[in-house]
């Protein structure tokens, strides 16, 4: 008889903690419109920030003619099935990339018995490099730099590199042919010269 009275007691302690449940569950919901004002806010600002975040990011593409911020996309300038035929390897389609502001890249994937790559490296005016500043780079290891003529305006060659001077470019084909200056490479900085004088 004396357990009868308690049950309306626990029924009342069980609406208590299910409406302070409830309460709590609605401070928290309103907490959250509070707490995700910033990241919806951040989220609009990177949304609407996005396309100069995306122009001024570093492009890593293997067709457009041009990258962005007007720089060169140095894999238009000679394609893989280009620099195949001129020097008698065969090489892949080349992967675009830019190395620092005014300084455009492209790696050809070297599909013949040699592996490897080489490597195509465009100074653009407003990187500041000549000619005469890659020459210690050209020299370094005590390597015998000769001259190369009949090359865009100017050629030098060392080791794997032959760097060239065309208009207002400089360009390094590295390893385009091996160790040796081979008439394959000479060809391929020739298309390389014959392109960047068109822009």
């Amino acid at each position: 008889m004396r357990a009868t009275p308690l049950a309306p007691l626990a029924t009342v302690a069980t609406i208590v903690v299910v409406a302070f449940g409830a309460t709590a569950c609605k401070s928290s919901s309103h907490a959250s419109p509070a707490q995700n004002l910033p990241a919806s806010t951040s989220t609009s600002a990177a949304a609407s920030a996005s396309p100069a975040s995306s122009s001024s990011a570093p492009p890593s593409v293997s067709a457009p003619a041009a990258a962005a911020n007007g720089a060169i996309n140095a894999c238009s300038l000679v394609t893989g099935a280009q620099a195949s035929a001129l020097s008698g390897r065969k090489y892949g389609t080349g992967v675009a990339s830019v190395l620092a502001s005014g300084i455009d890249q492209c790696e050809y994937p070297d599909l013949s018995r040699f592996g490897g790559v080489w490597e195509l490296i465009v100074y653009e005016p407003s990187s500041g490099i000549t000619l005469s500043s890659l020459q210690p780079q050209l020299r370094s290891g005590g390597r015998t730099v000769t001259e190369v003529s009949g090359v865009g305006d100017k050629a030098e060659f060392a080791g794997t590199d032959l760097d060239v001077m065309a208009g207002k470019y400089v360009f390094d084909v590295d390893g385009a042919t091996g160790a040796d200056l081979s008439a394959g490479a000479i060809a391929i900085a020739k298309q390389i010269a014959s392109e960047l004088a068109s822009k």
